[in-house]
C-alpha cells in the first residue's frame, strides 16, 4: 500500500484531532493536551494493512442496531511522526492539520518523566494547536454541509 494512497485514504476518512482538559486532583496549573490519530470505518481490511505498516490498534465498536465500525488509533511520538510525515506531502485535504500535528508530535517527550510538569513553552505551543486544529475541523465541517 503506497504512502499516496494512504494519504488520500486518510484525506477522506481520517480524524487529526487534539483535547484539552483538567485532571482533577493534580498539581498542574495547566490544561492537559492530547493529540489523536484515527480512521473509522465500516470495512477494517485497509485499517488493518495501515496497522501492519504503521502500528496502532484497530478496535472494533458496535451500535445498538448491530452495524459494526471499525476504528485504527494511532498512539506514541515515533509512530505518529512516522506516519504524518510519510503522508503530509501527498495530503491535500488535511495537509495543513498534519503540519500542526507534526509540530505537537516533535515536542512530546521520549523520556518518562512520570509526573513532573511540562514547562510552560510547551504547553502554551499544545494550546495553539489544538486552537488551530479545532479552527480547521470547524472550517472542515462548514465545507461537508
Amino acid at each position: 500500500m503506497s504512502k499516496q494512497y494512504i494519504a488520500g485514504f486518510f484525506d477522506g476518512e481520517g480524524c487529526v484531532s487534539s483535547s484539552a482538559y483538567f485532571k482533577e486532583g493534580k498539581y498542574e496549573k495547566e490544561p492537559r493536551v492530547y493529540l489523536k490519530i484515527s480512521v473509522t470505518q465500516k470495512d477494517p481490511r485497509v485499517l488493518y494493512k495501515i496497522k501492519e505498516k504503521y502500528g496502532g490498534t484497530v478496535r472494533i465498536h458496535s451500535w445498538k442496531d448491530g452495524r459494526m465500525l471499525y476504528s485504527w488509533n494511532l498512539t506514541g511520538k515515533m509512530k505518529m511522526l512516522n506516519f504524518l510525515t510519510d503522508i503530509v506531502k501527498y495530503s491535500v485535504q488535511k495537509r495543513e492539520q498534519i503540519e500542526l500535528a507534526i509540530l505537537f508530535t516533535k515536542g512530546i517527550r521520549t523520556e518518562s518523566l512520570g509526573c513532573s510538569a511540562l514547562p510552560k513553552n510547551i504547553h502554551v505551543e499544545r494550546l495553539e494547536i489544538h486552537k488551530k486544529l479545532r479552527e480547521l475541523k470547524i472550517i472542515e465541517l462548514a465545507n461537508v454541509s
